[in-house]
């Protein structure tokens, strides 16, 4: 039942390349399913791996610069043991298209389990052809880290000492910054202490202000760049990013205007899948930005609650917005007047997201509370979901599931617009919010206005039936 090398080679016959090399990935698979289940010593699994490499030898025959099989190849090799003929294989691969990053890291990632030393060289050599290739850096700080992490912060300082290494550092601090974003500042403070300035710095560490929510000194960055560097599109979503986070709308929309997207679908399908989805809601949310700004003057010369959220000493001021959820904001002037959330921890901050507050008994599900807030996002006087908005947690599952806690977005978010019930905003101290890690105590939750009188609140019981809560103690709701 074990397929051969002749079996692999009659299939492959004289048919154009995609076909017989997706008749190869097809027998190889079944070639590996049907040797899953031996023991690593049966020498089916080695006779098995032989076929496949002279099948895809035999396809390079006819087929010499067909890169996807020279890695296949190379992976078959490195599985029988002849790492020599694989490094070989790889290397062809990798001068016919030397911007295969497929290639590239599976060849490091094969000498990472053979021979770490020499899969560092090989990454570093890599590397210097592609100086700002975040996933090759990525794959070589990942292999350092666990086999030489020494090793890794020397030559971090090296390359700090070379005049000619910004590039590769600003590349490798960014890598780094999707694993250890103080690791990856530490690196930019060094750098920008060490190095001249540069856009490739600049650019790094605009993202990493980004991505602590500074939004403003990000921007202050990149309004030094050069028209060249703007122009990429990673660097312009980045850039919109900063103007969108402060609801400088047209300045975001132009930004992302200017991108090349059929062309960014060939050179980067990842961003361009990303733009696809955050256009539409980004040019929606501009559009309703005009008539928010209207309401938000209504709003001031209003009858809305204001509460004040006192965290680490530090005041918030919100507006609660009664008219567009009001029996969410009674019930949150209820849980106020209790003391509900006062001296409670900080649950958790999602850094460019949001902050949450509020808890629950460890380990309490979604509906586990003995009650429950049904939602008002359907409302047609639910306001978009801008920075600074208050918003209730609930499940995904339930749009009745919402209890204690609440959330303080740091960024836009319109994707939540009529999924989330939207209660207020915050007027004041939204740079305190966006500086939360999640280890601060609020320490109360002050009712500076009440507003125009209100309805008690409703709930849901464990059974979703409503019942008006006049009475709320600390602890009715899971704690």
């Amino acid at each position: 039942g074990l397929l051969t090398a002749t079996l692999l080679a009659a299939l492959l016959g004289l048919q154009d390349a995609a076909t017989a090399f997706g008749e190869l990935v097809q027998l190889t698979n079944k070639a590996r399913t049907l040797t899953r289940d031996m023991s690593g010593d049966d020498p089916r699994i080695g006779e098995t791996i032989e076929g496949l490499v002279r099948a895809h030898q035999r396809f390079l025959q006819q087929w010499p610069e067909h890169v996807p099989a020279w890695t296949a190849l190379a992976r078959l090799q490195a599985q029988a043991g002849d790492f020599d003929a694989a490094d070989a294989a790889f290397d062809t691969a990798v001068r016919l298209e030397p911007d295969n990053t497929g290639a590239r890291v599976n060849w490091i990632a094969m000498w990472v389990a053979h021979e770490p030393g020499r899969a560092f060289a090989l990454a570093d050599r890599l590397i210097e052809a592609d100086p700002s290739n975040l996933v090759l850096h990525t794959n070589r700080i990942r292999a350092m880290d666990t086999h030489d992490p020494a090793g890794l912060d020397l030559r971090i300082e090296a390359l700090i000492a070379h005049p000619g290494g910004t590039v590769e550092v600003a590349a490798l601090a960014d890598a780094m910054s999707r694993q250890d974003l103080d690791r990856a500042r530490t690196i930019m403070d060094r750098a920008t202490e060490a190095l001249p300035p540069h856009p490739a710095l600049t650019v790094v560490q605009a993202r990493l202000d980004r991505m602590q929510n500074h939004f403003g000194r990000a921007r202050q960055a990149m309004e030094t760049l050069p028209a060249s560097i703007l122009a990429d599109p990673a660097t312009a979503y980045l850039y919109s990013d900063t103007c969108y986070a402060n609801h400088d709308f047209q300045d975001a929309i132009r930004l992302l205007d200017a991108i090349d997207h059929d062309a960014l679908e060939q050179t980067s399908p990842g961003l361009a899948r990303r733009l696809r989805i955050l256009v539409p809601l980004r040019r929606q949310l501009a559009e309703e930005w005009a008539d928010e700004q209207q309401q938000r003057l209504r709003n001031a010369r209003a009858d809305l609650p204001l509460v004040m959220i006192v965290v680490d000493g530090q005041e918030v001021i919100c507006e609660l917005h009664s008219d567009a959820a009001p029996n969410t904001v009674a019930a949150f002037l209820a849980m106020a007047d209790a003391g509900f959330h006062d001296d409670r921890p900080v649950t958790w901050s999602d850094t460019g997201f949001r902050t949450i507050f509020g808890e629950r008994t460890p380990g309490m599900a979604f509906g586990d509370a003995p009650w429950t807030l049904a939602g008002e996002f359907e409302r047609e006087q639910q306001r978009p979901h801008t920075s600074g908005v208050l918003t209730m947690l609930r499940s995904a599952r339930d749009p009745d599931s919402a209890d204690t806690r609440f959330t303080i977005s740091h960024f836009p978010t319109p994707h939540l617009d009529g999924v989330r019930t939207q209660f207020g905003r915050v007027i004041s101290g939204l740079d305190v919010i966006r500086e939360l890690t999640g280890d601060e105590h609020v320490q109360d939750v002050r009712v500076l206005r009440r507003g125009a009188p209100m309805q008690p609140p409703t709930v849901l019981d464990q059974n979703k039936v409503p019942v008006e809560l006049r009475e709320l103690e600390p602890g009715a709701a899971g704690h």
